[in-house]
Parts: C-alpha cells; sequence; structure tokens
C-alpha cells in the first residue's frame, strides 16, 4: 500500500453477533469467549473476532491509522448495537520515508 493510501475493513460487529446467537441457540455455531472466535460445528471453520481495541493495536503495528470507525453503511456512528464495524485506515509514511 503506498502512503497515504486508505483501506476499508468491514466485518461483523461482535457484540450484534453474539446477540443473534443468544437468540438463535440452534444454530450451527457458538462463539468462544475466551478466544474470541466464532465456531461453524458442521464444518469445523473458525473465523476469529477481534474487536475495535485488537484492530487498533495491529493496524498501529503495520504503520496504518484509523481515520474512522462506522457502524454500518449509512455511516452512522459504532455503537453496541451496530450491524457491522467498519474501518477506514490511512497507510503512514514509515520511519525511514521521506518527509516525515
Amino acid at each position: 500500500m503506498k502512503i497515504g493510501g486508505r483501506l476499508l475493513l468491514d466485518t461483523d460487529n461482535i457484540f450484534s453477533l453474539m446477540s443473534y446467537l443468544q437468540k438463535n441457540p440452534k444454530s450451527n455455531y457458538i462463539f468462544d469467549a475466551q478466544r474470541l472466535e466464532l465456531v461453524d460445528k458442521r464444518h469445523g471453520l473458525v473465523v476469529p473476532y477481534p474487536v475495535l481495541p485488537m484492530w487498533q493495536v495491529w493496524l498501529r503495528k503495520a504503520g496504518l491509522r484509523i481515520e474512522s470507525v462506522v457502524g454500518d453503511y449509512q455511516f452512522h456512528s459504532y455503537r453496541l448495537t451496530s450491524p457491522r464495524l467498519i474501518l477506514i485506515v490511512k497507510k503512514l509514511p514509515g520511519p525511514s520515508s521521506p518527509g516525515r
């Protein structure tokens, strides 16, 4: 990614997902709260569900900065009940990049 480039990350809101699973206990999915992973019992698929502070740390370590956090495709604020976690991220100059 070029310096100044932007990336959009779009995932389910973990809190909305947990609410769905509580309302649908007979679904094929379980949520492992200790590992923050969604497990598909039928297929054995495991999907990690990092929370916002985890994304912030990982992205910062990758030289990226979160510019915006929204909770849906209408760009409403991210809340506990938001259906999505959408991050707009920007690539920062590295320590040896010109212009820093």
